[in-house]
């Protein structure tokens, strides 16, 4: 017998108790506390924050002065006594400019966060930091997305060994569905048999392969799929991951088993057609 409510298709306390409580009403609060782009230890802070003492962060001189160099920028501030009314009043500033809402929800977070270290400095170390005003604009300025360039291309099997790049495809959900799959030898050429024992199955879906790698515990309900798989687990010696940039032919040919409505076998001269790619001596150049 399975659990349907869990992944694993076992019995879990916390899957009961979600059943139990039902869905339940979430506070509009927290909510904002979350927001891309802000460290989890800024937002674990804040999350107690809006829970515990007000003058640190809300009505000591320093402090009144620290907010007052923003809000002064921004205008439509009233006074507050409780860091909990301050900074609702700063996601409730209206604007139309979704940069602009983003920096009220944040700013709140960086000012907090920077007023803490300012104080546990000062008590803990004796040692006086920059005024937060001074240095939030680098920290905003640091909360952008770094981004690295890879090349991507399809790799080889070792000699005597023949990958088979596979790929999905759905249209809808619910829709038709259709799959593709290329056989290439070492030297890159198509492969086609009845049979192979020798193979060397390559995906783009990081979940699939780790799944059938026993990395990532596989759902109840695709175990008997996947038991099937593993019965002719002695016809390929490796699954292994790689990039959706590098299974396109596979995930074109899935597009076309969609198209056509059945199962079809394409040859190798019949390729350059399919992909609009070149095929030298039976080697594709994607």
């Amino acid at each position: 017998m399975d659990w349907a409510p869990s992944m694993s298709g076992n019995f879990l306390l916390a899957s009961a108790y979600q059943i139990a409580r039902g869905g339940g009403s979430s506070s509009w609060l927290y909510s904002r506390l979350w927001l891309q782009g802000v460290p989890l230890k800024i937002w674990f802070f804040m999350l107690r924050l809006i829970e515990t003492i007000d003058h640190i962060f809300c009505t000591g001189e320093v402090v009144r002065s620290i907010w007052g160099y923003f809000e002064e920028v921004i205008g439509g501030f009233g006074s507050s006594s409780m860091i909990r009314h301050k900074v609702v009043s700063w996601w409730l500033q209206p604007a139309q400019n979704p940069y602009l809402q983003y920096l009220f929800r944040l700013l709140p977070s960086l000012i907090c966060w920077n007023l803490w270290k300012m104080r546990n400095k000062f008590v803990f170390e004796g040692q006086r930091l920059p005024v937060p005003h001074l240095c939030l604009f680098g920290m905003v300025a640091g909360l952008r997305k770094e981004y690295t360039t890879l090349v991507v291309h399809w790799n080889r099997p070792v000699p005597l060994v023949v990958k088979l790049n596979s790929d999905g495809c759905k249209r809808g959900n619910p829709g038709e569905s259709g799959d593709g799959g290329m056989l290439r030898c070492s030297e890159g050429r198509l492969a086609i048999s009845r049979r192979y024992v020798n193979l060397h199955i390559e995906s783009d879906s990081l979940g699939l392969v780790q799944i059938i790698q026993g990395i990532v515990q596989c759902p109840w309900r695709l175990r008997r799929d996947l038991q099937d798989l593993l019965e002719d687990r002695r016809c390929f010696r490796e699954v292994s991951h790689c990039f959706s940039e590098a299974n396109k032919p596979a995930d074109r040919l899935a597009n076309i088993g969609v198209d056509s409505g059945s199962s079809c076998l394409a040859y190798a001269h019949e390729f350059q057609s399919i992909f609009e790619i070149e095929i030298v001596r039976g080697v594709i150049f994607a």
